[in-house]
């Protein structure tokens, strides 16, 4: 059964709880409208109807536009295109909430939209290469035979359910025709999950508990001195002591009173049913008063900022200490975010238009109001930015269930978790923040904007499980060392790749690093000759480590790898799915040579286990099939030493067959019907006889499926990439 909400489940009267009005809008969601009904029936009988759902369509209602346009990336080719002017449309996810004990037996779904009769379920992928891991089930509510069929004991309090069902094109039999495709515009997200454990009783001021929840307005500060929670609302301050203006995210009170040197724990809890439309942040934006600066018209401004009004002159001039104004408060206390609701940054692209983003300032000195849009955008678009330095209580930071919708143009993500793209403003010797983080059961949805990344996770050791990503840009984002990301269900538009290996050379190394089970039930890439689109991309600039990277830490992008990639077809002809290249690995040119290393590595990297179910698409420029690429960009000053690049995992004789899961296989020609025959086609470099010695799922050499060369080199070694057939 359904969740009862936090407070009356478990009695914390006494601790602080926070809601949302929805006078501001952010708690109301487009009135697009629910396209599936959907139900779960449990292992005892009992059915559950109204599970928790939202519609993230890519052409929302109510946002303001100032092009002129109505959708989320609009201009064709748009982000969600596949080439042929079939477009991704519509996310629609239903969130299920069981106690413990209680497990699913089926899912049923209606289509109220279009009356589609079949789906396709995708949960997870293929136990052995084969377009296996999807389910086609019959629509409806009423028949007992109807719906997706739930395994036993799939559902555990250590492993959700994240499955993605897709309707097919109305044909005459659209579950019995293995060769209909997919609809292209809409898919319903379906998530269960059990209710973990209540959170600890407060104990201020060293452990704070936040019971966030609808029943207040949350559009002024909140403090609850029995609790020790203090919750802001994002605003422009002033701090005469240091002789700068502000803007402060939700924490700052809380991390900067007198008593947040001894403050140990803080868990930020999220009712199931809440949409938060303020951002958990501990992040602010420092700008400094100039020689020339009139307080009194420093404070003028700050109360008009705060009204949501321009200051009133340009009397209040100030400069950046450091570039990017955007800085993060220093904590050792440890962070949990929990809960099932989800932070909403839908305000942010009604406040601004969604598909032009505020842009940084170029000059440092200007008066503050013309810093007013981008600071604001900027720290209400990191919807979820902690840092901690927590040592002794292993993680330093742990995110479970909750989500983030409606994402902003960021070039980044709006989770920032001990990430270095958000940095202290007056650093110890020896950055600490370098400490693991836990993230598990974690969605992001809503993110139709190219330019909104995936969760940047960047300490050491930290570990992303069993997460749901509906991303147009960089999904998986590999950026510190021993980082397992496990059970990736990802949802991709035209931008970036599923897995970015060394997030563009911003990163405190890469050495152990793990990303593997990750499932593509849609992606959506356009022709394009650009090396950084594909499943797999770098990019990288030849940086020296981030701060906060372990001491010791080589330049380089090295040790690190991808294993089971799973990309289905969706139909006979590869379509409505489309992919871009399947590894796109390399250096970047034009990268900032004052924070170049002078010897840089790249190499040693595995990728094992890809069953993809379709051709790239033909790269626009040139006409061919977007192949896989190993390449080097030249940056004067940096020497770059490659080492071997691995495409399979077994040690030579290499005895490829179609059964066999430690290669990177695709199978351009898509597949439905898993006993039906189709060739698999393994990597092969462009310095061998592709027809003589790459490897089909057939065989080696000349076969009825002839192998062809599809891995090119550019001013990398040739013997850099090892295959089968060249090893």
């Amino acid at each position: 059964m359904i969740s009862l909400p936090r407070l009356a489940r478990t009695g914390l009267a006494s601790l602080a709880v926070f809601a949302l009005s929805c006078s501001g809008g952010g708690g109301s969601d487009p009135d697009n409208g629910l396209q599936f009904e959907v139900q779960l029936e449990l292992q005892n009988g009992e059915i559950i109807k109204n599970p928790i759902e939202y519609e993230y369509p890519r052409c929302p209602e109510g946002l303001a536009y100032t092009n002129g346009e109505r959708c989320l990336e609009p201009n064709p080719p748009n982000g969600w295109d596949n080439g042929i002017g079939q477009t991704f449309d519509s996310l629609q996810t239903a969130q299920f909430i069981l106690q413990q004990g209680d497990q699913p037996a089926r899912l049923r779904v209606r289509d109220n939209r279009d009356g589609a009769t079949c789906m396709f379920a995708y949960f997870q992928g293929p136990a052995t290469q084969g377009d296996q891991s999807f389910a086609s089930f019959t629509m409806g509510l009423d028949d007992t035979s109807d719906g997706y069929a739930v395994a036993a004991n799939q559902l555990t309090p250590n492993t959700p359910i994240q499955l993605t069902a897709i309707p097919l094109q109305q044909t005459a039999n659209p579950c019995s025709d293995p060769e209909v495709d997919a609809e292209a515009g809409r898919a319903l997200a379906v998530w269960i999950a059990y209710d973990p454990p209540s959170p600890p009783a407060a104990n201020p001021p060293f452990e704070v508990v936040c019971m966030l929840d609808g029943s207040i307005d949350f559009d002024q500060d909140y403090v609850d001195a029995a609790s020790g929670c203090k919750f802001d609302k994002p605003q422009w301050r002033m701090d005469e002591e240091f002789g700068r203006v502000l803007y402060t995210g939700s924490l700052w009170t809380l991390l900067t009173d007198a008593q947040s040197d001894s403050l140990e724990k803080v868990w930020i809890e999220l009712d199931p049913n809440l949409t938060l439309p303020s951002p958990i942040s501990s992040t602010y934006a420092a700008f400094y008063y100039t020689s020339s600066s009139n307080v009194a018209d420093c404070q003028a401004a700050v109360e008009a900022m705060n009204r949501g009004q321009r200051p009133p002159n340009d009397n209040c001039e100030i400069e950046l200490k450091e570039a990017f104004p955007v800085y993060t408060l220093p904590t050792n206390a440890q962070f949990t975010v929990s809960g099932f609701g989800r932070v909403s940054g839908l305000d942010v692209l009604k406040k601004w238009d969604p598909n032009n983003a505020p842009q940084s300032p170029n000059t440092n000195s200007l008066p503050i109001g013309q810093w007013q849009d981008f600071a604001e955008f900027e720290i209400r678009s990191l919807l979820l930015a902690l840092s901690s330095s927590e040592s002794t209580a292993t993680p330093a930071i742990q995110v479970q269930h909750s989500t983030l919708a409606w994402t902003a143009k960021i070039q980044k993500g709006p989770a920032e978790l001990n990430s270095s793209y958000v940095y202290l403003e007056n650093p110890p010797a020896g950055d600490e923040y370098g400490k693991p983080v836990h993230v598990f059961d974690y969605k992001q949805v809503g993110s139709w904007l190219a330019q909104s990344d995936g969760p940047e996770v960047m300490g050491a050791d930290s570990e992303i499980t069993y997460s749901y990503l509906h991303i147009a840009d960089d999904a998986i984002k590999i950026s510190a060392q021993n980082v397992l990301f496990n059970q990736i269900s990802v949802l991709k538009g035209n931008s970036g790749g599923v897995v970015n290996l060394g997030a563009y050379g911003l990163n405190r190394g890469v050495e152990g690093a793990l990303a593997e089970n990750i499932w593509v039930p849609r992606i959506t890439h356009y022709p394009n000759s650009d090396n950084a689109l594909g499943l797999i991309i770098s990019r990288t600039c030849p940086y020296f480590p981030q701060s906060g990277a372990p001491a010791g830490t080589d330049p380089g992008l090295f040790g690190a790898g991808v294993n089971s990639l799973y990309v289905p077809s969706l139909g006979d002809k590869g379509y409505p799915n489309s992919i871009n290249g399947l590894v796109r690995l390399g250096l970047e040119g034009g990268c900032d040579l004052r924070f170049t290393a002078p010897n840089f590595k790249i190499g040693d990297i595995d990728f094992t286990n890809f069953a993809v179910y379709l051709a790239p698409q033909p790269k626009s420029s040139e006409g061919e099939q977007g192949y896989s690429v190993l390449f080097d960009d030249q940056n004067p000053g940096t020497t770059i030493s490659w080492e071997p690049v691995r495409f399979f995992g077994d040690t030579p004789p290499f005895n490829p067959n179609p059964d066999s899961n430690n290669a990177v296989v695709s199978y351009p020609g898509g597949v439905y019907d898993p006993n039906a025959e189709a060739y698999g086609f393994y990597i092969c470099g462009q310095n061998v006889n592709a027809s003589q010695d790459c490897w089909t799922t057939e065989g080696q050499g000349i076969t009825s499926a002839t192998p062809t060369t599809n891995l090119f080199y550019l001013d990398v070694p040739s013997d850099t990439a090892k295959f089968p057939g060249f090893n």
